[in-house]
């Protein structure tokens, strides 16, 4: 127990909901540069998508 909680701890579970409820700002953070994280927490507005990124294409489009 004390292991996953210092992983937790760590920011090696962002995901998990405890994260968001303990670390908010640091999940938010990293819900800004990860799309997946973001929808996981419910609160994909915050994600910012980059020029360079493969979402800003059409689906089934190579970026080049």
């Amino acid at each position: 127990m004390k292991k996953a909680w210092q992983e937790l701890e760590a920011g090696e579970y962002d995901w998990a909901y405890q994260a968001m409820e303990y670390w908010p700002e640091r999940v938010k953070e990293k819900c800004k540069t990860n799309r997946s994280l973001a929808i996981a927490h419910g609160i994909e507005f915050v994600y910012e998508a980059s020029s360079n990124s493969s979402e800003s294409g059409k689906k089934g489009e190579k970026n080049i």
